[in-house]
């Protein structure tokens, strides 16, 4: 795991009586729009060689969040929040003799060739943090929640590469720090149940994957998210 970072400042406290600070723990459930972006090998050997055709940007998709709170102090709580998301990236095509020396030249092999060649790579991320969450009363049943979390992030790559002299398929894991930001509105439904809309921002920091054999450093993962989630206070 990589070396722990000096994070975010803790936001003040506001006093302020209403069905939303009235909870004592809560458990959320959230759905997450994710939009990830990482320099994954396709964007690496596009910037290595400066040919945008290599290229291929990771795919959007869903995630989920889970969340325990404390009970609000003024305002603030703490809380504790697992995330998971999947994205991948792929390309497909006939690579020619320069595509195929470029490649080898990448991986430090001498077995691909020129032809039909499809590469696709996937990253799961498991996610936990530590989260600082501020509630502002905008009314009642309204508040508006602003949070800062760390922590650390268990990725798995898969490298999957099919071409007239190679068809082997990779993985590897690398766990790293990790750091979020996200803001939203909360409505009471009562003094039980809540739903929530929001973004966050979430950064994963550099990670190092090894396929077969062969090192890659890829760049930090970075997602933004639209999250839209349920939570019941007991």
């Amino acid at each position: 795991m990589k070396t722990i970072k000096t994070i975010i400042a803790i936001l003040g406290c506001l006093s302020a009586p209403s069905i939303i600070f009235a909870q004592t723990y809560s458990l959320t459930v959230s759905y997450l729009a994710v939009d990830a972006g990482s320099d994954g090998i396709l964007q690496d050997i596009a910037r290595e060689y400066d040919d945008p055709d290599y290229g291929d940007k990771l795919d959007e998709g869903p995630g989920i969040s889970i969340e325990f709170r404390t009970a609000p102090i003024d305002g603030l709580s703490l809380g504790l929040e697992y995330i998971h998301f999947d994205t991948e990236a792929s390309k497909s095509g006939d690579a020619d003799l320069l595509d195929a020396n470029n490649f080898n030249d990448y991986l430090g092999i001498s077995s691909f060739e020129a032809g039909a060649t499809a590469i696709s790579e996937d990253y799961t991320a498991h996610t936990y943090m530590f989260n600082v969450v501020y509630d502002l009363e905008i009314g009642d049943k309204l508040a508006a929640y602003l949070s800062a979390g760390v922590g650390f992030s268990s990725i798995n790559s898969g490298v999957s590469v099919k071409n007239p002299g190679i068809n082997r398929s990779y993985d590897d894991s690398d766990t790293v720090f990790a750091y979020q930001l996200k803001a939203g509105l909360r409505y009471a439904l009562n003094e039980a149940w809540s739903v929530q809309g929001g973004v966050r921002h979430l950064d994963l920091d550099d990670f190092d994957f090894s396929y077969g054999g062969i090192p890659f450093k890829g760049g930090n993962v970075d997602a933004n998210a639209f999250e839209f989630g349920v939570s019941y206070a007991y």
